[in-house]
């Protein structure tokens, strides 16, 4: 705890640099992805990293130096070098997107790691440190570094953050760009020239390897939560930040550890609770919701099967007996019990001594479902000339999805007024 409360306090200028730069980068890389996750286009990025690789080679063989500049500038080319080649791949040949990522990726990290075992193997004066661009390691970044790719960093945040309208209207809809006479092929070049910084901007902390994963992960996770682009661009960068200071903190504990598989660790963590805990689309939350739609069921079912056997004679506000329930529907004990215990608790039924009786609210409810599931059988008998013994189990369903504008569809759809009477209408059992 000591270690971490000394690193969070960002004494130390190194810790300080290093905490701002993958700051930066987090919140610049996620936010490039977003719009890469939008446009379905998530494995450019992936692709584009690997290809970087022979960039940095080159670059220290023509410069002689590990200058972060010289490295970045080679980076850079050689990665919209792979863009530019998977569009030509693309567009002049019989090849679809997925082939041509993966023919990019794999043929231009080949030669970055052909050039990486040159360099090794021959004398080039100092090349320690290469490594680093392979797998990321942040605590081992220079201030000339972090001076560097920070500034990569923020140069795109700021980018994005200016023509985020326009790129918003790129990712749902590109026509009325057109329409408007915005620059649409320049807005293209601009968001994948922002990609390639972004991705040239954490090279060295997370490394080219899993770089693509801080622009994909944050942007999938975040997803998990909302629908609205501003709040998906929000998690996904505070994802990104989290994922990178905690990263970072873990190699800076342990200086023999690359910082991106820790970052992407983290980062995969995130994306687990998403996927069980998000409120709409997690795992629990969808369990929940089932659950919570069985019970609603069950209790519409029995409180719909109450009102028909009132209905066949008897007043509303007798008691109905469980023997006499019984008698017309099938149900085991557990399941009698169970659905009365929820129908009570929403306030239809009210149990009594000798039985139970429909509330107001109770006949009303079952009124409704009654007179809805025999809407759908007469629908299907007449429109759809299904067979009468097949009509009851499809408006079982039915009925508990039918819409009040749904209903008056189907009644003005079957030329029947407003206060039909159901009673005098088919109803088959199955």
């Amino acid at each position: 705890m000591h270690d971490f409360l000394e690193f969070m306090s960002l004494r130390e200028p190194s810790v300080r640099y290093v905490v701002l730069s993958c700051v930066l980068l987090g919140a610049a890389a996620s936010m490039v992805g977003v719009f890469g996750f939008l446009r379905k286009r998530s494995l450019v990025g992936e692709t584009v990293a690997h290809s970087m690789l022979p960039g940095i080679g080159l670059a220290f063989i023509i410069s002689g130096s590990r200058d972060p500049i010289y490295l970045v500038t080679g980076a850079v080319i050689t990665g919209w070098m792979s863009m530019g080649f998977m569009n030509w791949l693309t567009r002049k040949g019989p090849i679809k997107v997925d082939l041509a990522l993966a023919i990019t990726l794999t043929g231009f990290f080949a030669i970055g790691i052909g050039i990486m075992t040159y360099i090794q193997r021959g004398s080039f004066g100092d090349h320690s440190g290469l490594d680093h661009y392979i797998f990321g390691r942040a605590a081992a970044m220079e201030p000339s570094d972090i001076r560097v790719f920070g500034g990569l960093a923020a140069f795109v945040f700021v980018s994005v953050l200016l023509l985020f309208k326009e790129f918003m209207g790129l990712c749902f809809n590109r026509e009325f760009l057109s329409v408007l006479g915005l620059p649409v092929r320049f807005l293209e070049f601009a968001i994948s020239f922002l990609t390639i910084l972004a991705i040239s901007s954490g090279i060295k902390a997370v490394g080219i390897v899993l770089m693509a994963a801080l622009m994909i992960i944050p942007a999938a996770a975040a997803r998990y939560w909302t629908g609205s682009l501003r709040w998906l661009l929000t998690l996904a960068i505070s994802f990104g930040v989290i994922a990178g200071v905690a990263g970072a903190y873990i190699s800076f504990q342990a200086r023999s550890l690359p910082t991106g598989p820790f970052i992407v660790i983290v980062l995969a963590l995130i994306t687990a609770i998403s996927v069980i805990f998000a409120p709409e689309k997690g795992l629990f939350s969808r369990w929940a919701k089932k659950k919570r739609l069985s019970r609603r069921v069950a209790a519409e079912n029995f409180v719909k099967e109450v009102y028909q056997i009132i209905e066949k004679g008897k007043d509303k506000n007798s008691n109905i007996s469980k023997s006499e329930f019984i008698v017309h529907f099938h149900y085991s004990p557990r399941l009698f019990f169970r659905s009365l215990r929820w129908a009570v608790a929403r306030g239809w039924i009210v149990p009594a001594v000798d039985g139970m009786k429909l509330t107001q609210r109770g006949f009303s409810k079952g009124e409704e479902l009654n007179r809805l599931h025999r809407l759908w059988e007469i629908y299907l008998a007449r429109k759809a000339q299904t067979p009468l013994e097949k009509v009851h189990h499809s408006a079982e369903i039915i009925e508990h999805i039918l819409t009040p504008e749904l209903e008056a569809e189907i009644r003005l759809e079957l030329d029947l007024c407003d206060n039909f009477s159901p009673q005098n209408e088919i109803h088959i059992k199955a």
